[in-house]
């Protein structure tokens, strides 16, 4: 989970620290959710993608 407290965004931190995680671990597959507004597009220029594979069961609380 990765969240920029809104007085702290657009100062390149979530930036920074969802590319050193992809660096510890570049071979790997990541799978996110992306629900905040915004958060699709953050991720895409990161190079993520929407994925066709995906499923989800939401809770019912």
């Amino acid at each position: 989970m990765l969240v920029v407290a809104p007085a702290f965004r657009g100062q390149g931190l979530g930036r920074a620290l969802v590319q050193q995680a992809l660096a510890k671990a570049p071979a790997a597959t990541w799978v996110l959710r992306a629900g905040r507004s915004g958060a699709s597009e953050f991720f895409a220029r990161m190079g993520f993608a929407p994925s066709a594979i995906a499923m989800e069961r939401t809770r019912s609380t």
